[in-house]
């Protein structure tokens, strides 16, 4: 009889500890499902903001690579020559979607600009100046400190 209340007891502090594990479980798996989810027009805005940090940092000057004009040769003998060049307007860098950024200085300011989702301008240059995107494009822009 002893042996059999004894193993009735292990057989509840068992179920009760399996009780608790999985309570304790479920508690930790409902907190860690709670991610913070960034959109993806979050994302472009901050690239967009990352983007004109990095052109006034490079003083807009944007390097190309260009082959100069010669005679027919081998193809692995033509060399690209880099040509740098200070920009006032044209793409850097991309957008969550995976679009170019455009970018344009004006007044001391950089505006960067992505077309959205659709990659369909829907904003004029004049409008995205004024910092009235319209549709999905995303605009910002930053003011250039003279240092």
């Amino acid at each position: 009889m002893n042996k059999i209340s004894t193993s009735k007891k292990f057989m509840a502090v068992a179920f009760f500890g399996v009780f608790i594990f999985c309570l304790w479980s479920f508690f930790l798996k409902s907190n860690s499902t709670e991610e913070i989810k960034v959109s993806d027009q979050e994302k472009t805005k901050v690239r967009a903001e990352l983007v004109a940090k990095k052109l006034i940092d490079m003083k807009f000057k944007m390097t190309s690579f260009v082959t100069p004009p010669q005679k027919r040769r081998v193809a692995s003998e033509v060399e690209a020559v880099a040509a740098t060049r200070k920009a006032d307007e044209g793409q850097y860098g991309r957008d969550a979607w995976g679009y170019p950024m455009h970018f344009k200085v004006k007044d001391g300011k950089v505006f960067v600009w992505s077309l959205g989702e659709n990659h369909q301008q829907e904003s004029s240059a004049d409008e995205i100046i004024q910092g009235l995107a319209k549709g999905d494009d995303i605009a910002i822009n930053a003011t250039i400190s003279e240092q």
